[in-house]
């Protein structure tokens, strides 16, 4: 009865559809799971990692539910378990992290079953499974102090809403006090959260932080050093995208690169890849065409391959331009040799997984900048349009439209290639 009046407390927990349907398949097919954390925003709307606990028994079937429901694997070293999925509809993601076990630091993990373990006492709310509230409050409070030494807002109505139900009798609270090797700590941070003191709470992270600092830099460095050995296996699979935004001068291509940039929840590296600026001017200067094309080819190779580099890592790449420029006029007058040249600069790489063009009249990017006249602009255009005919993966995008709309149609083809590529990735190895 206490831990269903502090849940009352809460607001409506109802998630968003997607996550709906998946934590319903969860309950269809009996995977044992609970809810860890929810993130900013909630469940409805949320903005952040969404943190499941699933029986270490049932986490095949949970990866295979993930799949089925659209979900993808995120390729990233560890033995949690990262699943993302991308919304049009709402321009929304949904990133899931899936852990098998709860624990205090290292030495004081929770069982998964048993009496106290985190599977007794589970509630279900909004077809969502929570923890019996105090383990959800001393594993939430471990969550902010340890980890982020904060409590952020939306964690702070979580800890207001079960501290009714918590004591420092508690099985959960003991683990938390030996886990920091300080008893009286749980009453402390228990009086800090019942008079809403949350400046003096995050006072008492350095004490739960100096309990796990030992462990913590065993882990870093065993975390890095299994990620580099991770890294070298993953690298001939390529489990990154790499995407080129191409289109004349006044298209959009910078603006929505960094649209990109700032919105898809992807490490993401940009690489320049037209055909001038950067060490492309002093090659020019060497004079000797044949000498000229070699070196030009060298920077843009070397361009290229730290692209590739960055793939091997599972980090979006994105190409600001590509050699595909070298299809189209050059806006001054080019010799022989120079137009020779170009046309071959325009072969120099393979393609990239995902080219994404840019289309607009001429008029309008001559508005949007008068670099170039409308009407070569509008002669550029067509010219892109023509690579229809020599790029397969060319996904042809309305620049005309918002900001919003085009990032919208752009990240929604960037995750089509993503999810099919993790999704089989993830079958290939057995687990889905």
């Amino acid at each position: 009865m206490i831990g269903a009046a502090a849940a009352s407390t809460l607001p409506p927990a109802v998630p968003h559809p997607l996550l709906d349907r998946l934590f319903s398949c969860f309950e269809r097919d009996g995977v044992r799971w609970a809810l860890l954390h929810a993130p900013a925003g909630g469940l409805t709307s949320p903005r952040g990692d969404i943190d499941l606990v699933v029986h270490p028994a049932d986490i095949a079937m949970a990866r295979r539910l993930a799949n089925e429901n659209g979900f993808a694997r995120v390729p990233r070293p560890g033995p949690s378990h990262h699943y993302l999925r991308y919304c049009t509809e709402g321009d929304r993601w949904l990133w899931l992290h899936i852990v098998g076990t709860i624990s205090f630091g290292r030495r004081h993990a929770v069982a998964a079953d048993g009496e106290s373990g985190w599977l007794a006492g589970r509630s279900t709310r909004d077809v969502v499974r929570q923890l019996r509230p105090e383990l959800m409050f001393w594993v939430l409070l471990w969550h902010c102090l340890a980890g982020r030494g904060a409590v952020a807002p939306h964690h702070r109505q979580t800890l207001t809403a079960h501290r009714s139900a918590v004591s420092v009798r508690d099985l959960s609270a003991q683990t938390f006090a030996a886990a920091c090797g300080e008893a009286k700590l749980p009453a402390r941070v228990l009086r800090c959260v019942a008079l809403g003191e949350w400046q003096t709470l995050e006072g008492c992270a350095p004490v739960v932080r100096a309990a796990v600092r030992p462990s913590l830099l065993i882990r870093r460095v065993a975390h890095r050093a299994r990620r580099a050995a991770i890294t070298l296996t993953m690298i001939p699979r390529m489990p990154g995208l790499s995407v080129a935004v191409v289109g004349p001068d006044g298209a959009g291509k910078s603006t929505l690169i960094e649209s990109i940039r700032n919105t898809v929840p992807l490490p993401t590296r940009v690489i320049y890849m037209g055909l001038s600026g950067g060490a492309l001017r002093h090659a020019r200067r060497l004079r000797v065409p044949g000498l000229v094309f070699a070196a030009s080819a060298a920077i843009i190779w070397a361009r290229y391959l730290r692209g590739r580099y960055h793939q091997g890592l599972g980090h979006l790449v994105l190409f600001d331009r590509y050699v595909y420029d070298a299809f189209t006029p050059h806006p001054a007058q080019l010799t022989t040799a120079q137009h020779l040249s170009r046309r071959a600069s325009g072969f120099l790489c393979p393609q990239p997984d995902v080219t994404i063009f840019l289309d607009a009249p001429g008029s309008v990017m001559h508005a949007r900048k008068q670099s170039y006249t409308a009407p070569m602009l509008e002669d550029w255009r067509w010219h892109f349009r023509s690579l229809e005919t020599r790029i397969s993966r060319l996904h042809v995008i309305d620049a005309t439209r918002s900001l919003d709309a085009v990032r919208v149609d752009a990240v929604t083809e960037i995750w089509h290639r993503c999810a099919f590529r993790w999704q089989r990735a993830d079958a290939m190895s057995g687990c889905a």
